[in-house]
């Protein structure tokens, strides 16, 4: 729902066992504001791990993602593309 910008009304809260649509948002809201997702999200990578089903060939990592903190560390000159 929260990906997909598809309303709540047209959530089945009831077949889920929510009541209403309004108790799931609240509920999804409390767990994101509790971390459930982040730290759901980082048990499920550490048992891919420990199985080795993780394919590190096809990991992207980018500033949406991954913060650097205080600007990070400089490894190589920048190149400028800025026309000369």
């Amino acid at each position: 729902m929260a990906r997909t910008s598809t309303p709540w009304r047209l959530l089945p809260a009831r077949e889920l066992g929510c009541g209403s649509a309004a108790t799931c948002w609240r509920r999804l809201n409390e767990w994101a504001k509790a971390g459930v997702f982040e730290q759901l999200h980082l048990d499920i990578l550490d048992q891919l791990g420990a199985q080795g089903r993780l394919d590190w060939s096809r990991v992207s990592v980018d500033s949406a993602s991954v913060r650097a903190k205080q600007g990070g560390t400089m490894l190589a000159q920048i190149r400028s593309i800025a026309a000369s």
